[in-house]
């Protein structure tokens, strides 16, 4: 079953619109801003210039203890092709550290997810959800 994180989605109202202009933060930038906008930056390169969703699914691979492995995919649809196709971001980890690492923004029992889902429309919209089945 998958959750939108209701509070990152909040902090996140005043984003600019992808597709035309980078990333700005409002004028008084959140934690929480921040990390979507270093993601959105890693992506951003590896999109077309008619891009209408970018997405980083972050799986769980593997886990021990404390330790959790991860892999990423990344992919886009653009106006074209409602296909999603994949794509390089301008570093293959980055993005999905960063999708991780949102887990600050949890609460505790909220942060042992299998999968996380952060999907961007060109429109300066994004929605993350989680799915926390094996």
């Amino acid at each position: 079953m998958f959750k939108p994180l209701a509070t990152l989605a909040a902090l996140l109202v005043a984003c600019a619109a992808f597709a035309q202009a980078p990333l700005k933060a409002p004028e008084e930038s959140t934690p929480g801003v921040k990390a979507v906008e270093e993601i959105f930056a890693c992506l951003a390169p590896g999109l077309t210039k008619d891009w209408r969703s970018a997405t980083v699914e972050v799986i769980e691979i593997a886990s021990s203890g404390n330790e959790r492995q991860f892999e990423a995919r990344y992919t886009f649809t653009d106006a074209s092709d409602a296909t999603p196709r994949q794509f390089q971001p301008c570093d293959a980890t980055s993005p999905a550290k960063r999708v991780h690492a949102l887990n600050d923004f949890l609460e505790p029992e909220k942060r042992q997810w299998k999968r996380a889902i952060l999907t961007f429309s060109s429109d300066g919209k994004f929605e993350l959800k989680y799915d926390y089945t094996e």
